[in-house]
């Protein structure tokens, strides 16, 4: 499935404006899974005397959208995990079809100067199949792809051509999505029928892992720990939580009028049932979960 399907995905306007706001809305949570946990163990993987020895440091990144992942990745991997950037030529490829998202991400980094200032930045306007299809055999110390499997026509073959022609030896594949019972999960299974415009390609953990098997692939999975604020959608009008349901749904008009009142009534008691309340700056909130499901594919050298 490619993102030629998803109407939504291809309003690349009003793709990154309900995303930033759908994003706002996960806090801190994501920074510190890719501190605490990520970072730590693609130190472990790369970090060895003949790797210490190398001048340059690379980076492919698939569908970044407007960077917020990579941001967080790169502060991660200068404070956390010095010994694999330091000294070294930092090139960060990105790959992403979406011409305002890269637009919002150089913003974003030209903001921020510090470490960002030293990396070499590579603007790859693409889609992930295009790019892996034609781009030369260069290689790269890591490559991800987060929450972008669900856009690719067949995963398995998205996943060998990155391991076997642009991926270092050693190196490292990053792949995220939505782990058991991750609120996106469980829509998709609930009104995949229903509601045409969900992405139905939940790809998950434990079909990434077979892959892993079939290819003989060393690999680990560990789930990241995340929830989400839903309140705004249940506030009538509130145009933030329109905006949240918009994205949930990947619907780009009126959703009522796009789906039907009825199925809205139940997409909202559906997201009611999976609800619970917890105390945020001294107000009762709503949160769904939102944990993600972490592979890391290994290639040693």
């Amino acid at each position: 499935m490619s993102t030629k399907d998803f109407k939504f995905v291809e309003k690349h306007q009003e793709y990154v404006d309900t995303f930033q706001i759908f994003s706002r809305h996960r806090g801190k949570q994501q920074a510190v899974w890719v501190e605490n946990k990520l970072v730590e163990r693609l130190r472990d993987v790369l970090q060895r005397d003949y790797f210490s020895r190398t001048t340059e440091f690379k980076v492919l990144a698939f569908g970044t959208n407007v960077g917020s992942f990579d941001t967080l990745l790169i502060k991660a991997l200068f404070s956390h995990a010095k010994e694999l950037v330091e000294g070294k030529q930092v090139t960060y490829t990105v790959i992403e079809p979406n011409t305002v998202a890269i637009d919002e991400f150089k913003r974003n980094i030209s903001t921020q100067g510090g470490v960002f200032q030293n990396i070499k930045f590579n603007w790859i306007n693409k889609r992930m199949e295009e790019f892996l299809e034609t781009k030369g055999p260069e290689r790269y110390d890591l490559i991800q792809f987060v929450h972008v499997l669900y856009y690719a026509e067949n995963e398995e073959e998205l996943l060998k051509t990155a391991y076997e022609k642009f991926l270092a030896s050693p190196g490292c594949i990053l792949a995220v999505c939505a782990a058991e019972g991750n609120i996106w999960r469980l829509l998709v299974e609930s009104f995949k029928l229903k509601i045409p415009s969900l992405i139905v390609n939940q790809v998950k953990n434990v079909e990434l892992s077979e892959i892993c098997k079939r290819n003989q692939w060393e690999h680990r999975i560990f789930d990241a720990k995340m929830d989400l604020e839903v309140t705004d959608i249940f506030n009538e009008g509130d145009p933030i939580g329109k905006a949240m349901l918009l994205f949930f749904l990947h619907v780009d008009e009126e959703p009522k009028e796009k789906l039907g009142k009825e199925i809205i009534l139940e997409v909202m008691e559906f997201l009611k049932r999976m609800s619970w309340e917890k105390i945020k700056d001294g107000k009762k909130r709503l949160f769904v979960n939102e944990d993600d499901g972490i592979l890391l594919i290994y290639k040693r050298s």
